[in-house]
């Protein structure tokens, strides 16, 4: 879980800095949701 968590802050991360670098706030809101998804499913668990 723990690792899985780190995994997911690292890809957020670099999700973050793509998008500023693209400036596409849709992405941004998608990665996001799928960011909070992924959380809520894994500490449901």
């Amino acid at each position: 879980m723990r690792l899985m968590l780190i995994a997911l802050m690292a890809c957020a991360w670099v999700a973050a800095g793509w998008v500023m670098g693209h400036a596409m706030p849709v992405w941004m809101g998608a990665a996001l949701a799928l960011a909070g998804l992924t959380l809520w499913a894994g500490g449901a668990r």
